[in-house]
């Protein structure tokens, strides 16, 4: 099963298609309005195959409100679907909130030549990962991924 995290990103939408044309299995999208469902369909993945998480509006809550649907449908593993700057805070979310649960990632792809817009994210991302350490626990120099 994927879960592919919210952030109205094309990206996201474009990795997550990939993914399911090698395995079709479904995907659980978490964490926002209707962007990425919309964009999965539009893609031509079949509304059924898509189950929606729409109240999550952090990277831990996606965790949070996405673990027990997984546990509910009985799923062992799990693919997290998120941009590549993204990937060590998503799974060491999915991680703590979801014992029991095999969790790995796929992402984008870094850029090869980096902008300050990337720059910028990557410090934000820093700055999140030491906030949630704060909040959550999760050392931001001990990541599972």
């Amino acid at each position: 099963m994927q879960v592919v995290l919210g952030g109205n990103t094309q990206e996201r939408s474009t990795v997550s298609h990939q993914l399911w044309l090698r395995h079709p299995t479904p995907i659980l999208v978490t964490g926002d309005e209707d962007y990425t469902r919309n964009e999965l369909l539009r893609l031509g993945i079949p509304a059924a195959t898509i189950i929606h998480e729409p109240s999550a509006r952090s990277t831990w809550q996606n965790a949070e409100f996405s673990v027990p649907m997984l546990r509910q449908r009985k799923v062992k593993s799990a693919v997290i679907v998120t941009s590549w700057f993204h990937a060590s805070r998503a799974y060491d979310c999915f991680a703590k909130a979801g014992g029991g649960i095999t969790f790995t990632v796929c992402t984008d792809s870094a850029p090869s030549r980096m902008t300050f817009q990337h720059w910028k994210a990557g410090i934000k991302e820093r700055a999140k990962k030491i906030g949630y350490w704060l909040e959550y626990g999760m050392n931001p120099w001990t990541s599972g991924k």
